[in-house]
């Protein structure tokens, strides 16, 4: 066969397959086309039909068509200068892919159908541009559990692992060129309340991250204070908000909705991994948004009591026995309860329930009309007065709290022991509040003796059995032994 009519044949086949193929191509585009719909929004749904089509489109043109061009450039320039044999071998081949062809699209539009079922592979998997991202997980925070499972088939759980994988890509960056973790984390706080709190708090992979990430941002926030970064700083401070916001509302929903025990047991082993953690003389446990929170809602939770008593880690509690400057959770703890309760002792009337059970689940171990009296004299406004008018003062207006006493269990005690053991537990409970009294107020009670003898003078004037005479009396009970611990604590450490 000569040249001329081997260059005939090659392209007369060649030419024939093309022919054929042209039709199956077309259609094959205009499918592809037909996706690309004039839609207005930004839903999801709108999301999905756009990722399809452009990713359809691109495979279509990496398979098909670039494919079929260089087979058409090589038919026309370099097939025939190829041997009969070798061009045979091409026209083979490119009769065998016409074949495929089919095929292959059937795979490529089934691989990059996306549906709201495939969403999450979609995040996950292939990865989409942040703004589409965050638009998806806004309004996905918008469904309810039981919307989440009817329209998308996945659940709370598997959305925020590929929340959280977006979340931990973000802020690990050593730089921020966007408020993508902001919004991210604005959406999922917006709609918090929509959630299972079963979702929030008893799994280990949601509330635990949200106090990593609450770490992670503390440290790059406070690694630039006093450095001239004020824009980056600005930006860790406000995600460091928004995650505040988000442990806020997961401990007040604890402990409304009787998960107090989970939510404790998440803290408990955060603090305990970063107890010691301090940036500048800024300790990382001052910065966690639980304390005040924590005071204001103890009393109306459900599951009081088991807090107070149970759930409320004993590691955290004050007392003199295990009192420790080295310990930072417990010295934590107390400078947020006396900041807390500075702004709430007055002369009201009106008992503040909040104030005796937050003490009650803090220092435990104290009398609470012992107690009272101490932190009363030490953090009531005094509006200037006099020395004397102080104590006058403390003698004639009660504290707001502390009118009650520890409770006993004794199913088979009598009256007798009953009433013995209360006594005993009095006497410990005001020891223990006069020992605390000389750990942590040292400094309020530095002129012990003085406020002693103002009390003796201040007692005469009041009538026998009065209220302000049995007052001053117990008063006076109570400073004598924070005095006599005093002395005893000075002999044996005179230094302190």
């Amino acid at each position: 066969m000569k040249f001329d009519s081997q260059h005939t044949f090659f392209l007369t086949i060649g030419i024939g397959i093309i022919t054929y193929s042209i039709p199956f191509i077309w259609n094959a585009y205009q499918e592809i086309i037909s996706l690309k719909k004039k839609e207005v929004g930004n839903n999801i749904e709108t999301i999905l039909k756009d990722e399809t089509y452009s990713r359809t489109l691109l495979a279509f043109e990496r398979f098909i068509q670039y494919p079929v061009g260089v087979i058409v450039f090589a038919l026309l320039v370099a097939v025939p200068f190829l041997s009969f044999g070798y061009g045979l071998i091409f026209l083979v081949i490119f009769f065998i892919y016409f074949l495929l062809m089919p095929a292959v699209f059937n795979k490529i539009t089934k691989k990059y159908s996306l549906t709201k079922i495939r969403l999450m592979q979609l995040i996950s998997e292939d990865g989409i541009n942040l703004d589409k991202s965050k638009k998806i997980f806004g309004e996905l925070w918008n469904y309810s559990d039981i919307d989440l499972y009817e329209n998308f088939n996945t659940d709370f759980r598997s959305i925020f692992k590929v929340f959280s994988q977006e979340i931990d890509k973000l802020i690990t960056r050593e730089n921020f060129e966007n408020k993508y973790p902001i919004n991210l984390l604005d959406d999922y706080a917006k709609y918090l309340s929509k959630r299972n709190i079963i979702y929030l708090i008893v799994y280990d992979e949601v509330f635990p991250k949200i106090l990593e990430w609450h770490f992670a941002i503390w440290k790059k926030e406070y690694a630039l204070l006093g450095k001239n970064e004020t824009e980056a700083w600005g930006h860790y401070n406000e995600i460091s908000y928004r995650l505040d916001v988000i442990i806020r509302t997961t401990l007040e929903r604890s402990l409304a909705e009787s998960h107090a025990f989970s939510f404790f047991d998440h803290l408990k082993k955060h603090i305990e991994k970063y107890k010691n953690e301090k940036i500048k003389n800024h300790l990382y446990l001052e910065s966690l948004p639980v304390y005040q929170e924590f005071f204001e809602k103890l009393k109306e939770s459900p599951e009081s009591y088991d807090i107070r008593n149970h759930y409320f880690p004993k590691e955290w509690k004050i007392e003199s026995d295990t009192w420790n400057q080295s310990n930072m959770p417990p010295i934590v703890w107390w400078v947020k309860y006396f900041q807390w309760a500075h702004s709430r002792i007055d002369i009201s009337d009106k008992t503040d329930h909040d104030l005796d059970a937050v003490t009650e689940c803090l220092i435990p171990s104290v009398d609470p009309r012992a107690w009272a009296i101490i932190l009363t004299f030490a953090c009531r406004s005094w509006g200037g007065s006099a020395f004397g008018d102080r104590v006058k003062t403390l003698i004639e207006y009660n504290n707001n709290f502390g009118h009650g006493n520890r409770m006993i269990f004794d199913t088979w005690a009598t009256d007798e022991n009953m009433s013995k053991a209360l006594d005993e537990e009095q006497i410990k409970g005001e020891y223990e509040a006069a020992r605390l009294a000389n750990i942590l107020l040292r400094d309020r009670f530095s002129d012990i003796e003085k406020h002693i003898k103002e009390l003796e003078l201040q007692k005469n004037n009041y009538e026998e059995k009065s209220f302000e005479k049995n007052r001053a009396e117990y008063i006076l009970k109570i400073f004598k032994k924070i005095e006599e611990l005093r002395k005893v604590n000075n002999k044996q450490n005179p230094k302190s």
